[in-house]
Formats: C-alpha cells, structure tokens, sequence
C-alpha cells in the first residue's frame, strides 16, 4: 500500500492531470488482478483532483506579492 501511495504522489507532483493510460504505467509494479485495480486509478484521479483545488493559482501568487486582491 505504501508503495502505491508512494507512486502515486510522484506521478502527481509531475503531471497535474494524468490519463488512466498514465496512471497504469505508472502504477504498474503495484497493481494485482483482484480487480482493484479501477479503484486504485479512480483514487488517484481524485487526489489528482483535490490537489489541483488546493494549488494556488500563478496568478493569484503574482498578485498577493504585488498586494492586489483576488477578485
């Protein structure tokens, strides 16, 4: 589990948004074939997600370091 964790977060730290195709390559070496493995990929899409949500923007950086306010 650890390991799918583990991979999961590289993945994510270099492609915001990755295909299911991205995902399986990625997250090969960990996945079995009890048939998870859908979940696994549907998991790391909603990380994907959730992280996307929780970045800030570049613009709304640019901005707070020139003291403008996000509208």
């Amino acid at each position: 589990m650890a390991g799918m964790v583990m991979r999961a977060q590289a993945l994510l730290e270099h492609k915001q948004n990755p295909s299911d195709a991205e995902i399986i390559e990625q997250m090969e070496t960990n996945l079995c074939r009890c048939g998870t493995h859908m979940r696994i990929i549907a998991a790391v899409k909603r990380a994907a997600l959730i992280m996307q949500k929780n970045r800030p923007s570049i613009q709304s950086d640019n901005q707070k370091q020139q003291g403008d306010t996000v509208q």
